[in-house]
């Protein structure tokens, strides 16, 4: 595949290069050097590469990717375990979604929930012993736990509208999540020890697809708040916004590395889903994937470290 670079810093040169349009520029070259900070780790992601919609692991080290899972039926959505050792994703048995956990190092998969309604967007815990998903089970899509095994299924209260896309706290303390219940979608987080729910965004944009950083105090999301769908951060102390991509768009499921430094997420900014990686610090933009598939919702192998 080919690699694409974004310098944010040249933007008067991009106009010129691309004729004035208000978009960010790429300049593609072969083998292309990266900023060192942007050079390891491994990546879970959805693709339909093999015309059937698979568990990808891409390999920054390297380059390349390598198909994951051994599936028959598609599989969305994939989640790391705390040790590395486990992906947990959703698969779609004929319109009926349910989970699906797959070993990483032999690649065989069972599926864990087998009821009459749909089961997705897992996310594991940070130590690895429960699993936060959405399920309709109960009329209206919700937020639910389960362990790792798929036993102890338990509703959490986390209030009415449409709740979905949960993300863990570092600390597995509390859940940030996306709900309706104002009428569009907006943050909201929910802490274990008080059942208490605290609204985080409340914007008339649909603020999407939440992810905590590993140290805490920020939270990766998109929005459309700017016309556009980019990609935002919030102090979870302060609630101080920060925006951190611009251009067309199209910018969803954010994802950081486990130091923090990098964000992984897809976009359709060039006209097709691909995978993209964002230097926080720099806000130097890689492109991983440039493909005509579909490659989507990007998940951090916790057991990534920053290069040496």
């Amino acid at each position: 595949m080919r690699f694409i670079r974004a310098n944010l810093g040249l933007l008067g040169v991009v106009l010129a290069l691309i004729g004035g349009f208000g978009y960010y520029a790429y300049t593609v070259i072969q083998n292309a050097p990266r900023d060192p900070d942007m050079r390891s780790g491994t990546i879970a992601y959805q693709s339909n590469e093999s015309g059937l919609m698979s568990v990808y692991v891409w390999d920054l080290s390297t380059s390349k990717s390598r198909l994951l899972t051994n599936n028959t039926l598609p599989l969305f959505d994939p989640t790391w375990s705390a040790n590395g050792l486990v992906v947990i994703s959703e698969v779609d048995n004929n319109g009926d979604f349910d989970l699906y956990r797959t070993d990483v190092v032999n690649t065989q998969g069972y599926t864990l929930t087998s009821i009459s309604s749909w089961e997705t967007e897992p996310a594991f815990s940070p130590y690895g012993q429960q699993v936060a998903f959405v399920s309709d089970r109960d009329g209206i899509e919700t937020l639910y736990t389960m362990d790792s095994s798929g036993a102890n299924v338990t509703a959490l209260a986390v209030g009415e509208g449409r709740n979905t896309a949960p993300a863990w706290s570092p600390d597995g303390g509390a859940l940030v999540f996306v709900s309706n219940r104002n009428g569009t979608n907006d943050l909201f987080r929910y802490d274990f020890a008080t059942n208490q729910v605290t609204q985080l965004t409340s914007d008339t944009a649909d603020d999407l697809h939440p992810n905590w950083s590993p140290d805490g105090t920020q939270i990766v999301f998109a929005s459309n708040r700017d016309a556009t769908q980019l990609l935002y951060t919030i102090h979870t102390r302060t609630g101080a916004l920060e925006q951190l991509t611009e251009g067309i768009g199209g910018d969803a499921h954010p994802a950081w590395s486990p130091d923090g430094s990098r964000i992984v997420f897809s976009s359709d900014r060039n006209g097709n889903y691909d995978l993209y990686l964002l230097n926080y610090r720099t806000k130097e933009l890689l492109a991983l994937t440039n493909s005509p598939n579909q490659e989507t919702r990007p998940s951090w192998n916790p057991m990534s470290y920053p290069a040496p």
